[in-house]
């Protein structure tokens, strides 16, 4: 190949040219080398050199069978030669071996090179040595299976922890709520007020269960994807909230709202903690709150609004966590888990919640769920 560039025919000009190109080719950090038309090896550049372990003296006139892996059955070997007669180019991942016996894997691009009249007379090849970043892609897969089996340990183990807290805790609430009625101004002062503590703890726990087993069931959500009314989940809500509805005067208003698909139960416990959120959060004042769909290419976005106390933008991630309270709970009872829910429910769904709120002028959580077509 080096020889041919010497031919007396090449001018000062297409000579320099030519060894410049030769010189890049040379250089560069892909594997490239050059082929007759039966495959023998006329050229090969440093670099594949390096990677493959033979010197070019080594190399010239062998064939690419030199660094057969034993890796890839006669048919890989096959379809690569059909494909290269037919004048097409070559792409293919392969695992080649080195002189030394060790293995490496390549990303290939082999194209025909043609004469004048257009019959092929030989082949350049161009390899990408992808050792390391296969590695990685394995090792990243393994870390995702090994987190994705530790998250199913822990979901599971949440689930049988709550389920299981939860005849204790009974027993528990029930011997104090006995307490507090039957001796209630029987003993001090003192002692009716640990009875009110224990009272008000034992509800707390048993709420917190109830969300942590919620949190822990909504893994099966994908199973149970139905075509489903939302404006009648809203309406089963709005019985739900009853007591709520009327205790806080809340004027509650719903748009007609669109079929989706989800799964109906996940549904309603989202329109529950959001709307049970905007009564709660109200201010003092009766709750308005407004329920809304606009469709927006492939998804409904939803949209409950308020007119409560609001949210500092600082925030606005923040209470999507686990856990998280902007207040106490003398203030504003709850667990922290209620937004960590809907964001759970909606993200199953394959959809987004997000917030925009004022201080002082209320709150809209948006979220988006899959339009059925």
């Amino acid at each position: 190949m080096r020889e041919q560039l010497e031919a007396p025919h090449h001018n000062g000009a297409e000579l320099e040219a030519a060894r410049l190109f030769m010189s890049a080719i040379d250089q560069s950090s892909e594997s490239i080398f050059i082929t007759d038309a039966h495959g023998a090896i006329l050229y090969v550049n440093r670099n594949f050199e390096e990677t493959s372990g033979y010197t070019r003296e080594e190399l010239l006139g062998q064939t690419p069978r030199l660094l057969k892996s034993g890796k890839h059955p006669p048919s890989f070997y096959r379809h690569l030669w059909a494909t290269l007669s037919r004048g097409q180019v070559y792409r293919s991942n392969m695992v080649n071996q080195r002189k030394d016996g060790s293995l490496y894997q390549e990303e290939a691009h082999i194209a025909p090179v043609r004469d004048a009249c257009g019959k092929i007379i030989g082949f350049v090849s161009v390899k990408t040595n992808i050792t390391k970043y296969v590695k990685a892609q394995l090792a990243l897969e393994t870390t995702n299976q090994n987190l994705a089996r530790s998250n199913a340990e822990l979901e599971q183990f949440a689930y049988v922890a709550s389920h299981d807290l939860q005849e204790p805790l009974r027993s528990v609430s029930s011997c104090l709520q006995l307490l507090k009625i039957r001796y209630a101004g029987r003993l001090d002062e003192r002692a009716d007020q640990f009875i009110a503590h224990a009272v008000a703890g034992s509800q707390r726990m048993r709420e917190l269960i109830d969300d942590l087993l919620t949190l822990s069931r909504l893994d099966a959500v994908q199973d149970t994807l139905v075509a489903t009314d939302s404006t009648a989940v809203f309406e089963a809500v709005r019985a739900d909230l009853a007591h709520a509805i009327e205790e806080s005067g809340a004027q509650l208003t719903c748009e007609a709202l669109p079929p989706v698909n989800v799964a109906p139960q996940t549904l309603g416990q989202l329109f529950q903690n959001l709307i049970g959120n905007a009564i709660k959060f109200c201010g003092g004042r009766p709750p308005v709150v407004r329920v809304r769909a606009q469709r927006e290419g492939d998804e409904w976005v939803f949209a409950v609004s308020d007119q409560g106390i609001g949210i500092e933008p600082q925030h606005f991630e923040r209470i999507f966590r686990l856990f998280q309270r902007l207040h106490t709970r003398d203030e504003f009872p709850g667990t922290g888990l209620g937004l960590a829910i809907c964001q759970k429910i909606v993200e199953r769904h394959g959809g987004r919640i997000w917030i925009d709120s004022q201080p002082g002028y209320g709150t809209t959580f948006f979220f988006t769920l899959p339009a059925i077509n």
